[in-house]
């Protein structure tokens, strides 16, 4: 390793008379941070560049001591280590390869005479107080420095069928007894892959949903091959992209099936398994289920959701029981495939009890998506909600968030906070010693998201009252941070009690980061369930299930907004042609984004945000974030027996689907162009549905028909009913005697001659007088409404009766009669009719 050394000496009496001293460095040998310079089957590389660093005074033990502190690195070193600041970031490996580091050259200076800080012990959220430092003598005893590698590698792992390894920058090192501290101002970094196959990634684990992910985590995301997603499903067994697993109740079985009919129709092959075909409500049973579905399945799950509240019971109950980290319950078990502490599918829950419950969780997502919100408002305002203290980052988390809002999305976001009392405006965002590298990044001189100081923010009356009228509204979206219980908020406070005064039909996804708000464990109702569970106040929510950690939730957020908005922060990451804001990924993602933040340090407080923060609602719910626009899409309206594909123009990124029967038979990706989607051969007689979906669009749907390629094809479009004889309303009415036309099509590529027409019914309710008629030639494409049948209705047929009618058709073919022949059910509602009800049957004249 080529290295040099510069001694920079400086006399750190000078320094403490100074808040933080600002050292700088130019002619770096390349951009600050982490720069890819070059990517291969065979291995990255790197160059690492320090621009600027700074040294702050903190108070330790009653020594004056310097806390060291990177541009862009959020969180702390390990609790009681010398607080040296690093960045990680996730490379991909080809698969079965190995990994191996080396520094191929350095630039280092040296500091002497410097107390550098201990790490703080990062504090629960429910603690309050100055943060404490102590050293770990264990280190500032040694004559070492530390780190003792500044750069290194993590185990290798695997990120959804992607082999991984985390690459660990500390461009400092400390000596504790000598009071050295090296600065790695630049370094050629290396990382070789040795065996292997040269292909990134198990391609049947890559998901259209998962890669926006992978490409962020990624910092050598080009190495990942591009996939063609357009599948089709060859099995008629359970090889589904998202499972929906329920107790074995019809209740729960109806209800998801529902959202398996709305996803399916929508690209993404959904299917239903209960808690029998599991073998039991068993959270090793189901874990295994689920590891099982993921290892083996030709189209493995993306995403998986629990429609069941938490329950013990039997597997026909109302509950699904949940697996246990550290004593509080944790679906993320579930999502955790291959045991590295993070998600390989999307895990989300919705806790219902009952049918009612059911109803609103699985109505409100539905809805959502079918008819999006038309109030302007309800986009323009999103709400950010926080309490303050002096010593966290709660009402930084929230104001950046709300400063994106404004300056990044051009909305007019709403802030509702409180618990600050000293006067107008605090003096300063936040006593912890890594506020100022926040306020670099996201404030003036970086992204501009909010001001140096939090001199703006006067209003501190936010309540129950406001949010509600807040939501009442319209807002998409509610971020909450501070403190929380298991029913509800603490500033401002906020709690299940309130939430009986929303009265909104658009619908806010909560972000309520804070804790316990999430414990779905408890008897009752928590905050997450009162939100989720009723009519009229969320459309879902993201909450933590027991107590978790200051700073490293704040870091989670962050990473979340990430997903969602690629933008957010325009460093990290990649931004991928079409992604959604899906919250359920987000949750996932940001955990990742935690993950990586200044790795290896701290992974015992990390690994509680992983395992505690949980996504209430349908696993695909897909934000809605602007004014819903109508989709450019155009196709044929038939689709010819035998043909095997089938020609769509969509707008740029949409996501196409097409369906038969409620099932997938071809997805294909919008570019604004003619897209040909392969298909299978299909039968005429049967429809096609075109699904087109993409984000901040109305959803299209259209029907296409299944004719044949050759001679004619007819189709009723509908039935046409007649009672002229009787009240002539058009109404097929108990008791009266109607005539039935037939508005009916050829959709084929021949004229239909001598048309007949046929019908019958197995209904007992009513009696089909003449059953037989002669229609006239129908040309290709044309339309009529001809024929004459008449069908008696019985006096006791009940109200709203459903009546199948079978039509069979016959035309000649080649002057043979009745050589085509067509099948079609037809379908009449029965109703009971007007009735006058006498008081008296009899009168008497005087």
């Amino acid at each position: 390793m080529q290295k040099v050394v510069i001694i920079l000496t400086i006399v750190i009496l000078g320094l403490f008379c100074l808040q933080a001293e600002e050292i700088s460095y130019t002619n770096s040998w390349g951009n600050a941070g982490l720069n890819l310079d070059a990517q291969s089957s065979n291995g990255v590389e790197f160059t690492f560049s320090i621009q600027q660093f700074y040294l702050e005074n903190t108070l330790v033990e009653g020594i004056e001591m310097k806390t060291v502190k990177l541009p862009g690195v959020f969180l702390p070193n390990n609790e009681g280590a010398p607080n040296l600041p690093g960045v990680g970031r996730y490379i991909a490996l080809p698969q079965g390869a190995n990994a191996t580091v080396r520094v191929l050259s350095s630039r280092v200076e040296k500091i002497q005479n410097i107390d550098v800080a201990p790490a703080p012990r990062i504090p629960l959220e429910t603690e309050t107080g100055p943060l404490d430092y102590h050293r770990d003598m264990s280190i500032y005893s040694q004559n070492a420095f530390y780190p003792e590698n500044p750069v290194r590698l993590s185990e290798q792992t695997q990120v959804r069928g992607v082999d991984a390894v985390i690459l660990g920058i500390t461009p400092f090192q400390y000596n504790p007894v000598t009071k050295e501290l090296l600065i790695y101002r630049d370094l050629k970094v290396e990382v070789s892959f040795q065996g292997g196959n040269g292909h990134f990634g198990e391609n049947r684990l890559r998901s259209r949903w998962w890669d926006p992910l992978l490409r962020d985590m990624f910092i050598n995301q080009e190495s990942l091959p591009e996939m063609d997603y357009n599948y089709t499903s060859n099995s008629e067994g359970q090889d589904y992209e998202y499972v929906i697993i329920v107790p074995d109740n019809p209740d729960f079985t109806a209800w998801a099936d529902s959202i398996k009919q709305f996803r399916t129709l929508q690209g993404i092959r959904t299917g239903v398994v209960t808690l029998t075909e599991i073998g039991g409500n068993n959270a090793n049973l189901i874990e295994s289920y689920i590891d099982n579905a993921y290892n083996t399945w030709a189209i493995p799950p993306a995403a998986v959701l629990l429609m069941a509240d938490y329950g013990t019971g039997s597997a026909t109950g109302n509950g699904i029981t949940s697996p246990t980290y550290s004593g509080f319950v944790s679906d993320h078990i579930y999502a955790d495939v291959n045991n590295n502490k993070m998600a390989d599918v999307i895990l989300a829950r919705m806790t219902a009890t009952n049918s009612a419950q059911l109803s609103y969780m699985v109505g409100k997502a539905l809805n959502y998506e079918r008819h999006p919100s038309t109030n302007p408002d309800f986009y323009n305002h999103p709400v950010t909600a926080m309490g303050y203290q002096s010593d966290r980052w709660f009402q930084l988390c929230s104001e950046i968030i709300n400063g994106f809002f404004e300056y990044g999305l051009g909305k007019q976001p709403v802030r509702e906070n409180a618990g600050y009392t000293n006067g107008q405006a605090p003096p300063s965002w936040s006593t912890n010693q890594n506020t100022s590298i926040i306020v670099n990044y996201f404030g003036p001189t970086g992204l501009g998201y909010i001001p140096a100081t939090p001199s703006h923010l006067t209003d501190w009356g936010g309540n129950a009252t406001r949010l509600n009228n807040d939501l009442n509204s319209g807002a998409f979206i509610l971020q909450h941070r501070d403190h929380g219980g298991t029913t509800g908020w603490s500033e401002p406070s906020y709690h299940n009690t309130d939430l009986v005064h929303l009265n909104n039909n658009d619908l806010p996804f909560v972000f309520s980061i804070n804790c316990l708000t999430g414990k779905f464990n408890i008897g009752g109702d928590c905050f997450a369930e009162a939100f989720h569970r009723y009519p009229k106040r969320a459309l879902g929510i993201i909450a933590a299930s027991e107590t978790s950690y200051s700073f490293v939730n704040d870091t989670y957020v962050w990473g979340m907004y990430d997903n969602m908005w690629p933008d957010f922060m325009p460093g990290y990451g990649t931004t991928p042609a079409s992604r959604g804001i899906l919250p359920a990924f987000a949750n996932a993602a940001g955990k990742y984004f935690l993950q990586q933040s200044n790795w290896p340090y701290n992974p015992q407080n990390k690994e509680v945000t992983y395992y505690l923060f949980h996504d209430h609602g349908d696993a695909f719910t897909n934000l809605y974030s602007e004014m819903p626009q109508n989709l450019t899409v155009s196709h044929s309206a038939i689709l010819y027996g035998g043909q095997t594909t089938f020609s769509v123009t969509a707008d740029q990124d949409a996501l196409i689907s097409l369906t038969v029967n409620g099932e997938i038979i071809g997805t294909g990706v919008g570019t604004g162009m003619p897209v040909d989607i392969n298909i299978p051969p299909q039968i005429p007689g049967n429809e096609m549905l075109v699904t087109v979906t993409k984000q901040n669009y109305y959803r299209y749907t259209q029907k296409v028909m299944i004719t044949t390629a050759s001679g004619p094809y007819l189709y009723v479009m509908s039935p046409m009913v007649y009672d002229l004889a009787w009240n002539g309303n058009g109404v097929p009415e108990a008791g009266e005697t109607v005539d039935m036309s037939l508005h009916l099509t050829n959709l084929g590529v021949e004229p239909a001659t001598n048309v007949i027409g046929i019908i019958s019914s197995s209904d007992t309710f009513i009696t089909i007088i003449n059953d037989t008629t002669i229609l006239p030639n129908i040309n290709v494409s044309d339309t009529i409404t001809a024929g004459l049948f008449s069908i008696q209705i019985h006096s006791d047929c009940p109200h709203m009766h459903h009546c199948q009618i079978n039509l069979h058709l016959e035309a000649d073919s080649a002057g043979v009669p009745g050589g085509y022949s067509w099948d079609q059910t037809l379908h009449m509602i029965v109703h009971e009719g007007a009735k006058i009800v006498l008081a008296q049957d009899s009168l008497a004249f005087p």
